[in-house]
């Protein structure tokens, strides 16, 4: 989140599992356990379907947005929201207050499948939503839009009472996806994301190197594109994560294969399967400060960055690496196939502590996010996981996982939850000393006493589910405890 609105939120009040990983300036903060859930989940019954909330965010009042994709219909308070095409996903955006109740919800999308991936809000509490289509056609709001290749990007920007202001495709004949979003001090958006041929991102056409490449924007506040970087080699590069700093500096966290060239110095070359990179640039468009490489010690191995955040000078990525990966002091060494790591870095890229979990088998990271001094890390795990001191048992082959650590990259407790389905969370926000987090459920899953009923093993509900101290809280939806 970018700067203005980052004081504001101050001010003012991801066949695997969900991690959350919680850090922490010190251990005062006591441990958080789940208070209260709620699913959402179809409204027609019949043929199996898949609802998934995949990105949460809280503004400076503590109202929350979250974002998602549902196939079917769904109601998330505010009435049944119905896909275009009942066999599709479209993509779903609703606010709530602090205390849970419904604010508004709206629908968007074609009749083939659309997928948000990240939000962010402004200072007025305008959203901008941005993920990928697949539909011939995009609607969002009353904007129609032709779209051009297999998937292409989009940003949608809702204004604070849900009403549709802008909406922006690009794409050409490839895979193009808008994975992330930060807002700068002045409301202009940084949007990333991943592009294969040739797209024009309004400031003229831009071709991939090989592959998948890595896209920046910078859109005006209108949605005009200011400008615009793309960044390759002849592999892919993927999981582009994005955040802005206290001086609006640009943070781009991505993964790679073979080499990637950012414009500036010898270009980045992958010992590995895929070795995460790093870097920071003044603007979209403006001079590289510095880059750094994140590779598994082993050539079969691999190390992915697939977010970035900062608390307005320190940088923090998260990720899955396989292997040994070196990033402060002493490696880190996986207990089996992929574990989640997390890393803390200075303004300047030097990684100054790192810390893993996971267990024997594949466990991984969807994002991270900064807020009350502490950092939330979305995921996945399965199995028998350490973290920290605590070790936790999934209760079917993947479960949910929150862990709470110090800033200097020490874990203080660990929690889990889940059932005998696929549960994943895909990204949390945090104010207060309490956590918000967002993603799917299958079957019955249990958040600490927190009972949630999905509609069958075969079909996922999207879920909220909060931790912190109890209170009332009342979200209209399909199921709440």
């Amino acid at each position: 989140m970018g700067t203005a609105v980052r004081n504001l939120a101050r001010a003012g009040i991801t066949a695997i599992c969900a991690v959350t990983i919680l850090c922490s300036a010190t251990s005062a903060y006591a441990a958080l356990d789940a208070t209260w859930g709620v699913r959402f989940g179809d409204e027609g019954g019949g043929t199996p379907v898949f609802q998934r909330a995949t990105a949460i965010e809280r503004d400076g009042l503590g109202d929350f947005y979250v974002a998602g994709e549902f196939r079917g219909t769904i109601d998330l308070g505010g009435g049944v929201l119905a896909s275009a095409d009942p066999a599709n996903y479209d993509a779903f955006l609703a606010r709530f207050t602090p205390s849970g109740q419904h604010v508004w919800s709206t629908s968007f999308g074609g009749t083939d499948d659309e997928f948000p991936r990240d939000l962010v809000f402004d200072a007025n509490g305008a959203v901008v939503v941005v993920g990928d289509t697949r539909s011939a056609t995009f609607v969002a709001g009353g904007d129609s839009t032709a779209t051009n290749g297999v998937n292409d990007a989009f940003a949608v920007k809702f204004d604070a009472a849900g009403g549709n202001e802008w909406t922006r495709v690009w794409g050409g004949a490839g895979v193009d996806i808008a994975t992330a979003v930060d807002v700068t001090s002045t409301g202009s958006f940084i949007v990333a994301g991943t592009f294969k041929d040739t797209v024009d991102f309004g400031t003229g056409a831009h071709g991939s190197a090989g592959f998948q490449d890595i896209f920046l924007l910078e859109l005006a506040s209108s949605g005009v594109t200011n400008a615009t970087e793309t960044y390759g080699g002849s592999g892919d590069e993927k999981w582009a994560g994005v955040c802005v700093d206290d001086f609006d500096a640009v943070i781009l966290a991505g993964t790679f294969e073979d080499t990637v060239d950012f414009g500036a110095g010898p270009p980045a070359v992958s010992l590995g399967v895929r070795e995460g990179c790093l870097a920071k640039f003044s603007s979209v468009g403006g001079s590289l400060q510095w880059v750094r490489e994140y590779d598994a010690a082993m050539s079969g191995d691999q190390c992915c960055l697939t977010s970035v955040a900062t608390d307005g000078g320190n940088i923090f990525t998260t990720g899955f690496f396989s292997g040994s990966v070196s990033f402060a002091g002493a490696p880190l060494a996986s207990a089996g196939g992929n574990d989640v790591f997390v890393a803390g870095h200075k303004s300047n890229g030097d990684a100054i502590w790192s810390i893993r979990g996971g267990s024997a088998g594949s466990d991984f990271a969807n994002h991270i996010v900064y807020g009350d001094d502490r950092l939330a890390v979305s995921g996945m795990f399965s199995g028998n996981a350490g973290f920290g001191a605590d070790t936790l048992q999934s209760n079917g082959s993947f479960d949910a996982l929150l862990v709470v650590c110090t800033l200097f990259g020490t874990m203080d407790y660990a929690r889990g939850g889940g059932g005998s389905g696929y549960d994943d969370a895909m990204q949390a926000t945090i104010a207060l000393d309490e956590i918000w987090l967002a993603g799917g459920l299958r079957d019955v899953a249990a958040f600490d006493s927190v009972s949630l009923s999905g509609a069958s093993p075969t079909s996922s509900d999207a879920f909220l589910v909060r931790y912190g101290q109890a209170i009332a809280t009342d979200v209209a939806g399909t199921e709440a405890v």
